[in-house]
């Protein structure tokens, strides 16, 4: 019995491999054209999700290169005393512009504009004193320079220590 229904599985697995085979030779060459079509886009769209990972792996290095400069360009106390100025100056007229744009009364914008001028003139001397005050630390520093250069954490120290009045 086992025998007879192995046989008619093999049978039947024969011919469904034969009429698949008869199918492939009569098949609708118009609909194989657009199967290849759709092949050929998908493999560019393939290609242009490749391409795309490349650009952005350049975008990437670009970024880091970019990172690289600014933090080499951030160990100069006096470049550090020019960006903390700007970037207090900026965000002065940004605060004077805001006031001169509202809808208050002028003996209110003038007050706002006072405390608002105090406030950049104490954060402009707060800066230049942070300034001076890290120049003298690294001058101080650069007479144990050898040592501190050769232990890579002692430059991780200076760091936090630095990065305490920034």
């Amino acid at each position: 019995m086992n025998r007879f229904i192995f046989s008619l599985l093999g049978g039947a697995v024969v011919s469904l491999s034969i009429l698949d085979a008869n199918a492939f030779w009569h098949r609708d060459v118009q609909r194989d054209t657009q199967n290849t079509a759709q092949s050929f886009q998908i493999a560019d769209a393939s290609l242009d999700k490749k391409a795309e990972k490349s650009e952005e792996k350049a975008l990437k290095a670009e970024k880091h290169s970019l990172k690289a400069m600014k933090k080499a360009a951030k160990k100069s106390n006096n470049q550090w005393l020019a960006r903390k100025s700007d970037d207090i100056n900026e965000d002065f007229d940004e605060a004077v512009y805001k006031i001169g744009k509202s809808s208050l009364p002028q003996e209110v914008k003038n007050l706002l504009l006072s405390q608002a001028n105090e406030d950049k003139n104490l954060a402009l001397k707060q800066a230049k004193e942070t300034s001076s005050l890290l120049e003298k630390q690294q001058l101080s520093r650069n007479k144990f320079s050898a040592v501190l250069a050769a232990d890579k954490h002692s430059k991780k120290l200076i760091k936090k220590i630095d990065d305490i009045v920034k």
